[in-house]
């Protein structure tokens, strides 16, 4: 009986198959990317994207209460920044445009000619001049704007310690 040959090249596999891994020895990303792709569309409408207006501290308030139509693409909004200046913005700008405030009353008769309600959304800082904000109240009146929503944000609640 005779043995088979040798050859380097089976001693070469045998060696091989004696050092392979029975385990699975890669990461497989795409499970992870695609709850990553889902979690990213399920949250992407919720991000409210900031017009690049001017930063405003709002003043607290214990009872405000929440204005879903603050966000609408034809809300008017008027803010003040606590240096006196004032900026609008209506019809879904992107932005809010520097204005002063003589031009403020005939710029809110031109936006709400076809507006089924005149409403405005007054953004003051906590900080500005109260005759500032009375200045723009008046040209609100002058304009005929029925409601005007001052914005306003619930004071921070306090830290309790745990007993």
């Amino acid at each position: 009986m005779s043995l088979p040959a040798w050859t380097p090249t089976q001693s070469r596999a045998a060696r091989a198959a004696k050092r392979k891994s029975s385990y699975f020895l890669y990461l497989n990303l795409w499970p992870f990317t695609s709850v990553m792709i889902a979690l990213l569309f399920l949250f992407m409408p919720l991000i409210v994207v900031d017009g690049g207006g001017p930063a405003v501290d709002r003043p607290f308030a214990t009872n405000s209460t929440p204005q879903p139509h603050y966000f609408r693409e034809d809300s008017m909004h008027l803010v003040i920044t606590r240096d006196g200046r004032f900026f609008f913005s209506n019809a879904g700008a992107a932005s809010q445009t520097p204005i002063l405030i003589q031009e403020l009353a005939p710029r809110l008769r031109d936006a709400t000619k076809n507006a089924p309600y005149k409403e405005l959304y007054l953004d003051a800082d906590a900080r500005c001049r109260y005759s500032d904000i009375k200045i723009a109240v008046n040209q609100l009146r002058g304009a005929g704007i029925t409601t005007l929503v001052i914005m306003t944000e619930n004071p921070p609640t306090p830290l309790t310690p745990t007993q």
